[in-house]
This record gives C-alpha cells, sequence and structure tokens, in this order.
C-alpha cells in the first residue's frame, strides 16, 4: 500500500504539473531557441531532477500494481494470462496499445522538446480547464495501470514456461530486429492508402494492433532476459563492490572515447543526430 501510494500519487502530480515544472521552475521559454535553452544550467539540472523523480516514483507505481497482483491472484500461468488479456482489451479500446511499448522498440530522447514533458492520454494544457486537465491526468494514471497488467501476463507467462534469460534476451532482439524493418513498409502503407478507403484504414488498424503487439513482446523481453542475466551473474550472496568498480570505469572509458566522435556526427537544428532513433 505504500509502494501505491508513493507512486499513484507521485505519478498523478507529474503529470498534471509537468508544464509548470517546465516553464516556471525550469525556466523554459517556448520561444526561445533550443540551443540556448540546453546551455541553461538552470533548465539543464531542473529536467534532469524531473526526470530521476518521474522514474523513481513510476517504480513504486509499477512494484505496487506487480506485487498486489501476485499478492492477490498468486504467480501462476492462469494469473498471466487474466492480466494480459485484460491489459491488452483495456488498452486496444482507449487506442492506446503503442503506450505498453518501450525500449528497445524506441526511445526518447534529451532534447528540449521532451524534457520535463509527460505525454498524457488527452493532451490537455496548463490552458485548458481544471476539469480537463484533472481528468486527463486521472485517465493516464489509469491506463498505465494496464499497461503495468500487459508486463506483468507477459512476464509471468514467460517465467510460466520455464524460458532462460538468454532465450528471452534473443526473442526481444530478434523481435525488435523485425519491428525495425516492419516499421518502413507499415509507413509506406499508410502514406500510399487512399483516404477514402475503408478497408484499407481497417487493414491498416490490424497491421498498427500486430505491430504494437510486437514492440511490446520485443521490450518485454528484452527487459526479462538483462534483468535474469543480472541475477544470474551478481548473485545476492556474493560482494559485488569490485565488479562495479570494473564496470564504471568500463563506462567511464566508453564515455570518452564517445567524446572525441562529436566532431563526425551532424545535428539538425533541433539538436537531434541525423541518425537518431525513428519514432514509430
Amino acid at each position: 500500500m505504500t509502494a501505491f501510494l508513493i507512486g499513484g500519487i507521485g505519478v498523478f502530480l507529474i503529470q498534471f504539473n509537468h508544464e509548470y515544472i517546465r516553464t516556471k521552475l525550469g525556466n523554459f521559454n517556448a520561444t526561445s531557441c533550443p540551443s540556448s535553452v540546453r546551455r541553461t544550467g538552470r533548465f539543464v539540472f531542473v529536467s534532469r531532477i524531473f526526470s530521476i523523480f518521474w522514474g523513481f516514483v513510476d517504480i513504486y507505481y509499477w512494484k505496487a500494481v506487480w506485487d498486489g497482483v501476485d499478492c492477490i491472484f498468486g504467480k501462476s500461468i492462469s494469473t498471466g494470462t487474466g492480466t494480459l488479456i485484460l491489459g491488452m482489451l483495456v488498452l486496444a479500446a482507449f487506442k492506446s496499445l503503442k503506450s505498453a511499448s518501450s525500449v528497445p522498440a524506441g526511445f526518447t530522447l534529451d532534447d528540449v522538446s521532451n524534457c520535463c514533458t509527460a505525454y498524457t492520454y488527452l493532451q490537455s494544457k496548463k490552458s485548458d480547464t481544471l476539469a480537463k486537465r484533472l481528468l486527463d491526468t486521472l485517465a493516464s494514471v489509469f491506463l498505465e495501470f494496464f499497461v503495468i497488467l500487459i508486463w506483468h501476463g507477459l512476464w509471468s507467462l514467460l517465467d510460466g514456461y520455464d524460458t532462460s534469460a538468454k532465450l528471452s534476451l534473443l526473442a526481444g532482439i530478434l523481435s525488435n530486429v523485425l519491428v525495425f524493418i516492419l516499421q518502413f513498409a507499415y509507413s509506406y502503407y499508410v502514406k500510399t492508402m487512399p483516404e477514402k478507403s475503408v478497408p484499407g484504414w481497417y487493414l491498416a488498424y490490424m497491421f498498427g494492433t500486430l505491430f504494437s503487439l510486437l514492440c511490446i513482446f520485443s521490450s518485454v523481453n528484452t527487459f526479462r532476459g538483462y534483468w535474469y542475466l543480472l541475477d544470474e551473474y551478481f548473485p545476492e550472496d556474493v560482494d559485488h563492490s569490485k565488479y562495479y568498480l570494473i564496470v564504471h570505469i568500463h563506462i567511464v572509458k566508453k564515455l570518452l572515447r564517445m567524446s572525441h566522435l562529436k566532431g563526425n556526427i551532424h545535428f539538425h537544428s533541433h539538436g537531434r543526430p541525423m541518425w537518431g532513433i525513428r519514432q514509430f
């Protein structure tokens, strides 16, 4: 219950006040040059704290829902099947199934257009009425509940059938390669489809739904594979301090090497790399 209150209230406050945090606390001016805003220390500090805090309370929310389902209904294949189906049906009904996909199927860059921004269900603005903003925030938190159910269901089914961590990771990576290939065919079909073609739009909707499900499959399997591999190679009864030091040194070396490549990267006017991640 404590985790649910911390997570639920925290996520609600973030999604309800994100525009205020962006403009007031972060001192972001929508008419200013993005590059000048990025160099503002206040905006960089506030936007990073915003992301860290959001991630912190979101983990609490996910843990509360996930552990609550396991505590009430138990860990079983039938429970996983039920949460997976329920989550998919509700998100599909609200046309928000894509919300359940995550890395590696897509990334959000830390640029000015994304920092201190919560993409809510109704996309309300601070200029809207208080009632609409409250409804938007409640709907967004409500739908995230079913996102968690989808992840819980698929993860539980993989556990129930004793899918190994390596097989799960391999399935996640390969399905993401398939996602990367199919996105071009899907995009081409939507762009070339006649506007008044009703069968064409139904086909596009069905393909889009299957595409979203494939993204979810890739995301859950990739997370699960990495998660269990970390548990396997870093067991709880072993002192990991020396391994953490080695990993941190390796990361620093990688970052230093990457810093020498900045001169070879070309950016658009919005600051995104030309080879950046495609948005689905």
